[in-house]
């Protein structure tokens, strides 16, 4: 059974390059046709919101436009994305995929 490892959506897909204040969190992000199948599904773009939403707060906190969260509050975006928007008291159950397959288990 091939391998399958799980793989980043770049920030840099979640903001227009023409328009400065745009971001773009669902199946409308810049990706080629290889990351397409995978960033479509509901489960990925509804991280991908979570994500736009938590650099759009930073926007807003520091006056800049999305690329400026790139190149200087990246790791603010970071610390917020391992923090997540969940409660923290739950267990994680997203254990479904640890980049071994996506086929049944033995």
């Amino acid at each position: 059974m091939k391998k399958i490892h799980p793989y980043p959506v770049p920030y840099r897909c979640l903001y227009s390059k023409n328009i400065d204040n745009l971001f773009m969190a669902g199946r409308n992000i810049s990706v080629t046709h290889v990351a397409l199948g995978t960033v479509r599904v509901m489960r990925t773009t509804g991280i991908l919101g979570e994500v736009v939403g938590m650099a759009a707060s930073l926007c807003k906190q520091h006056a800049v436009d999305p690329r400026a969260i790139y190149t200087s509050h990246f790791d603010e975006l970071k610390a917020l994305m391992k923090k997540g928007v969940s409660h923290p008291g739950l267990s994680n159950n997203q254990t479904y995929n640890l980049g071994e397959t996506l086929g049944p288990k033995k």
